[in-house]
């Protein structure tokens, strides 16, 4: 298993690079189980190299035992229909907020053998896609809303967590 880096470390803040197929530096089998397993460990439902430390473009997205792993993936169009909805992030624990993004997008990208692959995400799946894709161009869901209601969510955040040591 690989281990969560905090929400204040720099790696997070930073664009990854591309994944090189051909350089063979790592086992993209091996990588896409150890980033899995981390982010089933921690129940999250996405999670990207930078997230793990690894300053790569890739991520993993999935649930009910079916996962994905995304290389160097990007977004080729988007709905104009924008859904808010409230995101977490295994970055940020315990941390809710509410985010407005395209409820559609188009995609692309490369599967672990490197073969490109083009497809359309809606729900859920295109917004784990966008968060993720958000970590690999050094932008957490933190950016995403104001600072107003940013100190708004931590507060809650902290309130919550008094309620429970006092449990």
């Amino acid at each position: 298993m690989l281990h969560l880096v905090d929400s204040t470390d720099p790696v997070l803040r930073e664009q990854t690079l591309s994944f090189e197929f051909d350089q063979n530096i790592v086992d993209t089998e091996q990588l896409v189980s150890e980033m899995t397993k981390t982010m089933q460990t921690y129940h999250g439902i996405g999670l990207a190299g930078p997230q793990v430390n690894v300053s790569l473009a890739v991520f993993t997205m999935g649930w009910d035992d079916k996962f994905t792993a995304f290389f160097n993936p990007k977004i080729i169009n988007t709905s104009n229909d924008l859904v808010n909805f409230d995101e977490g992030c295994l970055s940020f624990p315990g941390l809710v907020l509410r985010i407005a993004r395209p409820s559609e997008v188009e995609v692309e990208y490369q599967n672990t053998k490197g073969d490109t692959v083009n497809d359309r995400l809606t729900g859920l799946e295109a917004r784990v896609f966008q968060h993720e894709l958000d970590h690999l161009n050094g932008i957490c869901f933190d950016k995403k809303v104001s600072r107003l209601k940013l100190e708004m969510a931590k507060k809650r955040l902290e309130k919550m967590k008094r309620k429970l040591k006092d449990v």
